[in-house]
Formats: structure tokens, sequence, C-alpha cells
């Protein structure tokens, strides 16, 4: 599910949003994968399986949720980075993608 909210914000800073600052990007590529797997499945199994209301269940879930997309990120960071290597030699795509005109 976390790969599915990273490609959404892909295409979002792709299509809607062409020249996002570094900011941007880092914010909407923590915080929509974070959002998507609270509110879509994490807070929705807990509330069916633990038989409370939505969102006591959105709560509950946020600390979990929330390191459990950051150790993702943390795995995902120098997989990304090697394959950004391997495959793109030269300057980092996400910097010619920033900070490139």
């Amino acid at each position: 599910m976390y790969v599915i909210s990273l490609i959404l914000a892909v295409v979002f800073f792709l299509y809607i949003q062409p020249n996002p600052g570094p900011a941007n990007i880092l914010g909407l590529t923590c915080a929509l994968p974070f959002a998507i797997n609270l509110l879509v499945l994490a807070a929705p199994l807990g509330a069916t399986r633990l038989d409370i209301k939505y969102w006591v269940a959105v709560r509950r879930s946020a600390t979990t949720e929330f390191i459990a997309a950051n150790l993702t990120f943390v795995g995902m960071f120098p997989t990304v980075l090697f394959l950004e290597n391997w495959w793109f030699p030269g300057p980092p795509i996400w910097a010619i993608r920033c900070y490139g005109s």
C-alpha cells in the first residue's frame, strides 16, 4: 500500500504540480502514504476487529502506522539510491527533477 501511495504522489507531481519545491516533495511523499494507509487500511481493519467506532480506531492506529511508514521509508531509501546509481549514473535524478531548469 505504501508503494501505491508513493506512485500517486509521483503522478501528482508529474501532472498537477510539475515544478514542486523540495519541501512539497518531502511533505507529500511522507504524508500521503501515512494518511492513505491509516484511513483506508489500518483504521477500518481495527474498527472491525475490535468492534469500535472508526475515529477511535484511527486514533489508536495512528502511532503504529506512523512507525510502520517511517520504517518502510528507511528500508526503501538505500534500495532506491542503489538502483538509481546503478541504472542512472551521474547526478541524482531527484536533484535534476527538483533543481534542474
